[in-house]
Formats: structure tokens, sequence, C-alpha cells
């Protein structure tokens, strides 16, 4: 029986999450089964989002017996990756989503923490690239992604050593720009054809923007070290450097060559990935770690902007997260909770995007794989944080609050 004081949710989402009950019947993408990206870890987001909705349909027992497969794949193949989106870390965030919910899960959350720790100050990321054709500062496999996570176990005491090294190493990639861009030495083929330099990437999942969130959040959870504060300017002022004069107003490309400066470069998708939405949100969380009112309201006038271009040119026609209308709506929704009267036209827009989003994802979650970052189950995800007004955890992982 549903929660009477709850919307009723669209018929496609509670027949996905009905199909996702028997974790060892998922077919999943082949090195991919049990990371947050895409994987049993992102997958187990909906149950534990529907148990306090529904707490007597065993939404967390559903949740528990994803853990139980991802303890069986890992024992068979253990891993060494400590990232957020395909490693050590998405399963640890989404572990201690479950023991907050239910208190049997406690000491495995823990002991996966621990081994997390582990892995993080053994790592030495000034020397050894930890990701071929990545970075390791960014959000989807490096030091920003990892960085949220452990800023949310802060009052473990043996998260404190950790928590130190990655500012620290985040802090000293501001500090030389010929740390930030990706070198053609390490790019794949195609990429270093069309980068035969390199370049500098924007985005929020793999590029600068991503470390300047997570910088600005430790910020926010009251972490200042010296010479943090001094990244979150250096990086912002570069970021609004790059800044592109559209017809619709500001907008970023993706990448910049290293041959080349912004102004010689196209305007991106809309996206939370790359693109002005994750960009702009960016930017806020950097003045309000600031308290640089000016930047705030340059971020606000991004994501204005985003909404002024024709929605047929911001290139996120799928209903997922990574690169589709659900990241757009997703970044709109944490707007609008901070500061929704101050950013012209978003009020307007969330009940749109949110209709384009339902739409889009019952004609297509059938066919979509079930994962968190591309799959069904993010733009489920993204529909019940809109349509219920509650405030999500699971969007942590994005770097968005």
């Amino acid at each position: 029986m549903a929660n009477n004081n709850m919307p009723s949710l669209p018929t496609g989402l509670v027949d996905l999450a009905h199909s996702l009950r028997n974790p060892p019947a998922l077919r999943l993408k082949r090195g991919d089964e049990v990371g947050l990206a895409n994987g049993l870890a992102g997958i187990a987001l909906l149950p534990l989002t529907l148990a306090p909705l529904f707490p007597e349909q065993g939404w967390l027992d559903v949740a528990g017996s994803y853990f139980a497969r991802i303890a069986q794949e890992t024992r068979e193949r253990p891993l060494s990756d400590p990232g957020l989106y395909h490693g050590c870390c998405g399963i640890a965030f989404t572990l201690s989503l479950l023991a907050q919910q239910d208190c049997r899960y406690h000491n495995a959350s823990q002991a996966l923490l621990a081994r997390l720790v582990r892995q993080v100050t053994s790592w030495d990321w000034r020397a050894q690239p930890f990701l071929p054709g990545q970075q390791n500062f960014e959000v989807i496999g490096g030091v920003a992604g990892i960085l949220r996570f452990l800023l949310t176990q802060r009052d473990e005491p043996e998260v404190q050593s950790a928590l130190g090294s990655l500012l620290a190493y985040l802090i000293w990639v501001s500090e030389e720009q010929e740390r930030w861009p990706h070198r053609p030495e390490r790019l794949g083929a195609i990429a270093k054809k069309h980068y035969p330099q390199g370049y500098l990437d924007l985005g929020l999942a793999h590029g600068l923007a991503g470390p300047l969130a997570a910088l600005s959040l430790a910020v926010l959870h009251d972490y200042v070290p010296s010479g943090l504060r001094e990244a979150i300017e250096r990086w912002s002022t570069w970021l609004v450097d790059q800044q592109l004069a559209m017809p619709w107003g500001k907008d970023w490309p993706s990448v910049v060559p290293l041959q080349l400066h912004a102004k010689d470069c196209s305007p991106t998708r809309s996206a939370w990935c790359y693109g002005t939405p994750g960009i702009a949100r960016a930017l806020w969380l950097a003045g309000r770690a600031l308290a640089d009112d000016s930047l705030c309201a340059l971020a606000r006038e991004a994501l204005a902007s985003t909404l002024r271009r024709p929605a047929g040119e911001r290139n996120i026609d799928e209903p997922q997260i990574c690169h589709g209308v659900a990241g757009l709506l997703l970044i709109c929704l944490h707007f609008a909770h901070d500061d929704a009267a101050s950013t012209p036209g978003l009020k307007e827009a969330i009940p749109l995007l949110t209709t384009a989003l339902c739409t889009r994802w019952i004609a297509s979650y059938a066919q979509m794989s079930p994962g968190f970052l591309t799959g069904a189950v993010g733009g489920a995800l993204t529909l019940i944080a809109a349509l219920t007004n509650r405030e999500s955890l699971w969007d942590q992982v994005l770097l968005l609050s």
C-alpha cells in the first residue's frame, strides 16, 4: 500500500522498480557489473530511494540483495580502483546509504570505508596517473569524486588523513596550469588526432569544474586548509574567462585545445557532464564557498542562459542524468532549492523539464540499460526527486551539493 501523502509515481517507474527486484537476474555490461555508474551499486539507489516512501514494500531487502551480489562479484574480482563511479568509493557510498536505513549493514559499511581509506592514502596521486586517458583530479574516477563521498564520512577518525591528502593534492594541481591539461601522450588515437597538443577539459564529470565543486563543498563542510580558497579562486576565475557569448547568453565549450582559446571553440551540450549547467553549479558552489555574491550571480545568469537556449539546440534528448535532460532538471532543482527567485525562467522551466523527462523516459526506459548515470534508474530517481519534492542524498555523487 502506497503512502497516501506521496504523489503517485508514473506506472513505468513502478514497473521498472519491480523488474529490478532480483539482481542475480540482471545482465550487466562486462567490467561494469558492480560500480556506481551503471552497475549494481548505482541501480541499488532506486530501492534505497523507494524504501522510505513505501516502507511496507520490502525495498530495503531488495537493496540488501544487491549488496549480496556485489559481495559475490568482488570476491571473484576484487576492486583495486578507489574511484567513485567505477571503483570502491561508489560501492561504499551506496552501502553507507543502506546502513543509514538498516543498522544490520553498519559493520559492512565501516569495513568498506576503511578499505577505501587505505586505498586513498597508499596512492601517490601526484606521481602516478591512475586512469588511462583521464585525470587523477576528476569526478568520475579521480580525487574530486572520492573527496565528495569522504566529506559525508568526515566524523570517522580514520577519514581525516584521507581527506587531508586529497585536499592537498587538488590544491597542488591548481597551483600550476601545466598540471591541468590532458597531455597527448596519455590520449587515445582518436583524441590525439583531434587534439594533437592536448586539451583542457572544462566539464563537471572529467574536467576542472569537478575539482572546483569538490573544493568548494569542502569549504562548505568547514574544511579550509592553507591554499584552499586560493585554489577555488584560481579555477573559478579561469572557468569564467572561458565563457562564450551566445545569442541566448553565457555558454561554455566542452574542452579547449591547448593551441586555442575558448573563444575559438563552439558551445557544447547543456548537460551535467559537459556544458553550462554543470559549470554553473560548480561556480555557484564556489561563490558560496568564497562568499562572493557576484560569482553566485554569474552562475545564476549562466543557468538562465541555458534555459533561454532553444531546447532543440541543447542536445540532451535522452532521459538520463549524464548527458540527458535528467541532469539539467536535477541542476535546476538544486538552484531552485537554494535561490529560485533569483534565476530568471527557473520556476517556469522546472515543470516543463519534468514533463519532457517523464514523456521521454516512459517512451524509452524499457529499451535503456538499467544503470544510474546513463541508464533508466538515473532518470527514474530524477523523476522521483522532481515529483515528490523531497531532499535526495543519492545525488551528492553528482557534486551538486
